[in-house]
């Protein structure tokens, strides 16, 4: 527990309350987090990268979102083929075109990442890229200079 409202610990077969993925590392029943929350009630469970959006918004002051919020993942422009991205520290990251259930193959050159395929969760220039292995490891690296 990290407080009251808040927990935190790898809950493997816990789904994640926005993205749906199995696998959570975050619980809250804050209603600054999770807008439907009751203080005194169950925690709701969320993966790494939806915990962080979430506690982004709140730091912010605005309005938690609703659960089941999925994450942005890959730009219109980008979706179905493949992906190229490369990092601030040098890293390029190249994505298969996605399968009907939008796992992608995943590879890089200069890292080993422990995984071969994967979900992207956020692909945005300027931003972290957040993807998730099928084996339900999350995986970001250092703010995207170039997506093509």
């Amino acid at each position: 527990m990290v407080g009251p409202d808040t927990k935190r610990g790898w809950m493997p077969e816990k789904v994640c309350s926005d993205c749906g993925c199995v696998g959570c590392s975050w619980g809250s029943r804050s209603p600054e987090i999770v807008q439907e929350a009751d203080p005194e009630g169950p925690f709701i469970n969320f993966c790494a990268f939806c915990y962080g959006q979430r506690q982004e918004r709140a730091a912010d002051g605005l309005v938690p979102l609703p659960l089941g919020v999925k994450p942005p993942g890959v730009p219109e422009e980008f979706s179905g083929r493949e992906i190229t991205v490369v990092t601030k520290n040098g890293s390029e990251y190249h994505f298969g075109p996605p399968g009907d259930d939008g796992v992608r193959s995943v590879s890089c050159e200069t890292r080993d990442i422990g995984f071969d395929k994967c979900k992207i969760l956020l692909v945005e220039k300027g931003e972290p890229l957040w993807f998730r292995g099928t084996d339900r490891a999350i995986w970001t690296t250092s703010p995207i200079i170039s997506v093509c």
